[in-house]
């Protein structure tokens, strides 16, 4: 039962993560706004 149970994160790890997906976030926005120019500049 206690396999189950998901492991308690420091408050420096909840940071990381954090951080990294902050990041994620912000180059997948990146990759749609330059696949929008891109698709904007192919219709002129």
């Amino acid at each position: 039962m206690s396999d189950k149970i998901p492991k308690s994160f420091d408050a420096a790890s909840r940071e990381v993560n954090a951080a990294c997906g902050a990041w994620r976030l912000s180059r997948i926005m990146s990759e749609f706004v330059e696949a929008t120019e891109r698709e904007i500049l192919l219709e002129l």
